[in-house]
């Protein structure tokens, strides 16, 4: 095994995890008193819901920061579980931003992002103004990170060690387990499905596999907003178990389809494993807010009734 190579790797996944916190964070800071407000105001029934959840995660960086919030307002009362459901089911589709952004080529540009953005960052008194410059340094920094881990990747994979390793746990249940498991530790989808697309790219990763981890982490994704319930009321409960139903029933019905249609060959016009795991991602949770949409009051109460575990109530109502 290529020692340098092995850790160029854990740095080029250190980079691009730190990237992808700081551009969280930085733009949690510009929003963090905006992103209730928006759900509030724009999330009026559940299909405005679904748009206003998908943009907020795309701004915020973070499906976990905007259902955890949305939670917190179902919560107090100021959402209601229809409403929150929809916030939900808009922030899987917004979590895709990350990884199209990954595909498009600013390598090139990173250098002065990061220049640019650490300049501004140092020099700016305002905190809205400090924020974005982190933002786009961070930025810049992305793009460092999947290179590095590119570089890396491919080093290793020269005698085959990373495919090898892979290789032992290609089994499509294993596959699950591991995106799965990634994300539930990281609590970021984002960021294992940005070092999922590196693996890809060099070949560590058949895409095969490729279509079962990600699946696994859109599961590993419900794991922020579930802890966030655990101590709130019904209401907030039910919301927590529903992301978590409707990402389950999403990968199941991914999963049989990708049995009947098989996503690699079906996409096999596509070379580039980066853009392949980007589809795939855009993919999963678009077909499965589409398909799941018209169901999705029925699952809310649903998990109200397992919450309660009695009689059904409306979904008008805030329950705590």
């Amino acid at each position: 095994m290529n020692i340098k190579a092995f850790f160029a790797l854990l740095c080029g996944v250190g980079i691009f995890l730190f990237s992808v916190v700081q551009m969280s964070e930085s733009m949690k800071a510009v929003f963090e008193s905006r992103t209730g407000t928006v759900l509030q105001r724009y999330a009026s029934n559940r299909f405005f819901g679904v748009i206003a959840g998908a943009l907020s995660t795309a701004v915020v960086q973070s499906s976990a920061a905007v259902t955890v919030t949305a939670v917190s307002l179902a919560d107090c009362g100021v959402l209601s579980l229809s409403q929150c459901v929809g916030v939900i089911m808009g922030s899987n589709i917004g979590t895709t931003f990350t990884s199209v952004l990954t595909v498009l080529n600013f390598s090139a540009a990173a250098p002065f992002l990061i220049l640019l953005g650490a300049f501004c960052a140092l020099a700016a008194k305002k905190k809205s103004i400090k924020s974005t410059a982190v933002f786009f340094c961070a930025l810049g920094l992305l793009f460092v990170g999947l290179d590095t881990m590119r570089d890396a990747s491919r080093a290793l994979d020269e005698n085959g060690f990373l495919s090898s390793l892979f290789l032992r746990f290609s089994s499509k249940l294993a596959s699950v387990f591991i995106g799965f498991a990634s994300t539930a530790v990281m609590q970021s989808s984002s960021a294992t499905v940005g070092v999922l697309q590196s693996l890809v790219f060099v070949g560590a990763i058949s895409r095969e596999s490729a279509v079962f981890m990600i699946c696994g982490q859109n599961i590993g994704a419900t794991v922020p907003t579930l802890i966030s319930a655990l101590r709130a009321g019904k209401t907030a409960k039910a919301a927590a178990v529903f992301h978590l139903i409707f990402n389950l029933f999403g990968a199941a019905a991914f999963l049989l389809l990708s049995l009947f249609v098989p996503l690699p060959a079906a996409l096999e016009e596509i070379e580039d494993g980066k853009v392949f795991v980007c589809t795939v991602h855009v993919l999963f949770n678009l077909l499965c807010t589409a398909a799941l949409f018209p169901f999705a009051e029925r699952l809310a109460k649903f998990s109200l009734k397992l919450i309660e575990g009695k009689k059904e109530k409306p979904l008008a109502k805030s329950h705590k």
